[in-house]
C-alpha cells in the first residue's frame, strides 16, 4: 500500500510539474491571433497582415514586451472565405490563451466570425472590413480602418466634381464589401445628379467572362468605369477592357490598391485611379516613419494594408498597457477609450461604433504611372 501511495504521489508531482511548466510557458507570452487570407485570390492582403503585425510585434518585444511578456503571433488562414473564418473562430474561441484577434480582413469573413468572438469575449480588431455593419456583433468587435460609406461617396463625388463624369458603369464584388460600398455610391450618385448606366455583379473566386460584361457596359455608353473589386479581379477587368479598346477613365476602391494589381494588369494598369486612405508620400510623420522602417525591414515598399495591420496590433498593445493586466474584458474596456492614437495611418479615435472617426480623415486619390501608385496632388 505504501508503495502504491508513493507511486500516486510521484505521479501527482509529475503532473503538477508538467501543468506548472505549461502554464509558465503560457504566462511568458501574450498570444494574439492574426486571421486573414494567407492563401487564395486575396493572398497578398494576408501577406501584408503578416508583415505589418510582425513588424509591430518585433518593435514591442524589443522594448521588453507588454507587462513583462512577449507577444506571440499565431497566423490563421481564412482564405477570404466566411465559412473558413467561422471554423477558425470556433477553434480560437476554445483557446483560453488567446488574448486578442487581429483580423479578419474581408467584410464577409469578419461578419461571419465576429459573433463567435463576441460570445467568447475575445477582443477583435478587423483590418479592412469596411462595411458599416462590421462591428455590429457587439462591444468586443473593433475596426482600425474607415467605413466604405465614406469611400463610396467620396469616389462618386470626385468623379462628378473633379473629373466631370456623370455616366458611370460600376463593377462590384457581390459580397458584404462590394454591396456595401456600391449601395453608398449609388445613393451619392442619385443625390448629386450622376447616373449609374451599368451595374455588373461579380461572384468572388468564380471565373467570369469580363468581355461579355464589358461589352454590355459599353452599350450603355458610360464615361467612366468604377471598380469595387479586389485587386486580382480589377486587374482582369482593366486588361480585358484594354484588349477591347474600351478606354474609359477608370477608378477603383482601396481593395485595388495593391502592388499585385499593377503586376497582374501590366501596361493596362497605367492611368487607372485608385482611392485610398493611406499613401507613403503623405507628410504625416507617423506614415513617414512607418514607410522608412518597413523598407528597412522587408527591402520593399509598403502597400496600404501593412500599416493598418501594424496599427491594429499597436492599438491593441496600447490597450493592454493601459489595462495593466492580461484580461480580455479589461483590454476591451481600454480599447473602447482609444483616443488620438498616433499610428502609421493617422491619428485614430474610436467612436461609439468602435471604428475610427472619419471626420479628421481625408480620402486620397492615386494614379498608376510608370508602374507605381502616385499620389494625385
Amino acid at each position: 500500500m505504501k508503495k502504491i501511495i508513493g507511486h500516486m504521489f510521484l505521479a501527482l508531482a509529475l503532473s503538477t510539474s508538467l501543468i506548472l511548466s505549461a502554464c509558465g510557458k503560457s504566462n511568458d507570452t501574450i498570444k494574439v491571433v492574426v486571421a486573414g487570407p494567407m492563401t487564395g485570390s486575396s493572398a497578398q492582403f494576408g501577406e501584408s497582415m503578416k508583415e505589418g503585425t510582425q513588424m509591430a510585434a518585433n518593435e514591442i518585444n524589443k522594448k521588453g514586451g507588454l507587462l513583462g511578456k512577449k507577444i506571440e503571433l499565431d497566423f490563421e488562414d481564412d482564405k477570404g472565405d466566411p465559412k473558413e473564418a467561422v471554423n477558425i473562430a470556433q477553434r480560437i474561441s476554445t483557446d483560453s490563451n488567446v488574448v486578442g484577434i487581429i483580423g479578419h480582413f474581408t467584410s464577409s469573413a469578419t461578419m461571419a466570425a465576429s459573433p463567435i468572438y463576441q460570445k467568447a469575449g475575445i477582443p477583435e480588431i478587423a483590418v479592412a472590413s469596411t462595411t458599416p455593419k462590421a462591428t455590429s456583433a457587439g462591444n468586443y468587435i473593433f475596426r482600425v480602418n474607415v467605413t466604405n460609406t465614406a469611400q463610396g461617396a467620396g469616389i462618386i463625388k470626385w468623379l462628378v466634381q473633379e473629373k466631370h463624369k456623370k455616366r458611370l458603369a460600376i463593377f462590384y464584388d457581390n459580397d458584404d464589401y462590394g454591396n456595401g460600398i456600391t449601395n453608398d455610391a449609388i445613393k451619392t450618385a442619385d443625390r448629386i445628379g450622376a447616373q449609374i448606366v451599368y451595374k455588373g455583379s461579380i461572384t468572388p473566386g468564380v471565373q467570369q467572362d469580363f468581355h461579355v460584361m464589358l461589352d454590355a457596359a459599353k452599350q450603355a455608353k458610360p464615361d467612366a468605369l468604377v471598380l469595387f473589386t479586389l485587386y486580382s479581379t480589377g486587374a482582369q477587368i482593366v486588361s480585358e477592357a484594354d484588349k477591347m479598346g474600351l478606354h474609359l477613365l477608370t477608378v477603383g476602391s482601396d481593395a485595388i490598391y495593391a502592388p499585385d494589381f499593377i503586376r497582374l494588369a501590366g501596361k493596362s494598369a497605367e492611368g487607372v485611379y485608385v482611392a485610398t486612405w493611406f499613401h507613403p508620400d503623405s507628410n504625416y510623420s507617423g506614415t513617414r516613419k512607418f514607410v522608412t522602417d518597413f523598407k528597412k525591414t522587408y527591402n520593399k515598399d509598403t502597400d496600404s494594408w501593412a500599416p493598418y495591420s501594424y496599427d491594429a496590433l499597436m492599438i491593441f498593445a496600447d490597450a493592454v498597457k493601459k489595462a495593466g493586466k492580461i484580461d480580455r474584458s479589461a483590454i476591451r474596456d481600454t480599447l473602447a477609450k482609444t483616443k488620438n492614437f498616433k499610428g502609421a495611418t493617422g491619428v485614430i479615435t474610436f467612436n461609439k461604433q468602435r471604428v475610427p472617426d472619419p471626420s479628421s480623415m481625408k480620402l486620397l486619390f492615386t494614379v498608376v504611372k510608370n508602374g507605381k501608385f502616385q499620389l494625385v496632388k
